[in-house]
């Protein structure tokens, strides 16, 4: 079976509807980009290779909780979930979202989330709270 990450961001975004994130006026869903400002300047270095800009597949806000961000990394290979040292951050979902957040929780808390598999049966699903100007530790980006 070939793998399509497409179908792995259709389950969450089918999963996000069914909570009613796309429903309720005090929340943003932004796919790749963010419209706020903010975001945008945090992420202008984010790519996984560290030069240009990085694009999360999914960038939650809500406008009640302005402080608090929620960045979501897809990949469609279970096996391309997390990485053992968490720091191959353009092949491993938890690897990417813990980068993106890295850069986000400059200026917010932020939940990393990383999301692998095509459907809803085999999806994984892991995540880390990272704390606005808190020390990255080792356990998470380890030397």
């Amino acid at each position: 079976m070939g793998f399509n990450e497409a179908k792995t961001g259709i389950v969450l975004r089918n999963r996000l509807k069914q909570l009613g994130y796309y429903d309720d006026p005090n929340i943003v869903v932004e796919e790749e980009k963010s419209d706020n400002p903010l975001i945008t300047n945090l992420l202008k270095r984010a790519s996984k290779k560290g030069t240009n800009v990085g694009y999360p597949d999914f960038i939650i806000t809500s406008k009640e909780k302005s402080g608090f961000v929620i960045v979501i990394e897809c990949k469609a290979d279970i096996r391309k979930h997390e990485s053992k040292n968490k720091d191959n951050f353009g092949d491993y979902a938890v690897d990417g979202a813990l980068w993106y957040a890295s850069h986000l929780a400059k200026e917010y808390d932020v939940i990393a989330i990383g999301i692998s598999g095509q459907t809803e049966e085999e999806l994984k699903v892991s995540s880390s709270l990272l704390i606005k100007n808190s020390q990255i530790n080792d356990d998470i980006f380890p030397k």
